[in-house]
């Protein structure tokens, strides 16, 4: 900020020697002899480019995008105060003729470059939103936002495909016992061992507190199979440190879908959430899974 100070302290000392240097000994011509519209038009686009300068920043801009726009609206303002003052001017020197005549390119071709750097930060910025919108915070898999459009997506295309809707099994009894904070870690570390039993073409989501979803493509039936079944062992594996009161590991329940063709969304989800729930009353740790006919 101090930098950006100075800077313009420094403009307003060049916009100084630039008028005093075009007054300074030249003849100036009299009222009658000026083109007051010429005159105006070049003065109120000084004016629209020093306030540029003077509140540039107080703009959310980056140093870089910065650092191109006030040199470029600096170089406009005094080209623009240099033509301005031509009008007064009899006659103008060669090195007040070469400012006015580069200073007007110039400060638009920095404007140019700054402003396309400005909208490319732009866009980069919408699209990091855009993805912090569709993420879990806890576990940095997709939200339930994400799954639902990535659901209807691969729901309406074909070949082998499977939703997977799994849960922690007896969770709610990890948070009154150990706390949230061993919740959390347990949540955490399933995230974990999903992603590393997936591939980067599939999708994985946290569908909503201890439940998650995932989608997985072009593979044959046995192949998603033995994805659900690894990620559920591999979890069972894990031990978890329960706050000084003892180890412990959870198992997950896993209901899976299997699709080749376009179906409902809607549909797909209930039938592969209705697995959950059979597999859950059926004793827990484990995978019952099913197929879906083209809708």
């Amino acid at each position: 900020m101090h930098l950006k100070r100075w800077t313009f302290a420094l403009f307003v000392v060049a916009v100084v020697m630039v008028i005093a240097l075009s007054l300074h000994g030249e003849p100036l011509r009299r009222w009658g002899e000026i083109s007051l519209q010429d005159f105006f038009s070049e003065a109120a686009m000084a004016v629209l480019a020093a306030s540029w300068v003077v509140f540039l920043h107080t703009f959310p801009v980056s140093d870089r995008v910065f650092w191109w726009l006030f040199p470029g609206f600096a170089l406009m303002v005094v080209a623009a105060l240099e033509d301005m003052l031509d009008e007064w001017l009899v006659t103008e020197s060669l090195s007040l003729q070469l400012l006015e005549n580069l200073g007007f390119p110039g400060g638009m071709l920095m404007i140019s470059v700054g402003l396309f750097l400005w909208g490319r930060e732009q866009r980069q910025s919408r699209r990091h939103f855009q993805v912090l919108s569709q993420t879990d915070s806890l576990t940095g898999l997709g939200n339930r936002s994400a799954f639902d459009h990535q659901l209807r997506f691969l729901a309406a295309q074909h070949g082998e495909r499977a939703l997977l809707v799994l849960d922690v099994d007896d969770f709610k009894p990890i948070n009154d016992t150990y706390g949230h904070a061993t919740g959390d870690e347990v949540i955490r570390q399933l995230a974990l061992v999903i992603r590393d039993n997936i591939r980067e073409r599939d999708s994985a989501f946290r569908y909503g507190g201890e439940e998650f979803t995932i989608l997985l493509r072009n593979l044959p039936v046995e192949a998603l199979t033995q994805v659900a079944e690894r990620i559920r062992r591999n979890f069972a594996a894990l031990r978890f440190e329960g706050n000084g009161l003892g180890a412990f590991s959870r198992t997950i329940s896993i209901g899976m879908v299997h699709v080749s063709g376009p179906v409902s969304a809607d549909q797909w989800f209930d039938e592969a959430d209705r697995y959950l729930y059979e597999a859950k009353a059926a004793g827990k740790n484990r995978t019952i899974d099913g197929v879906l006919g083209v809708g």
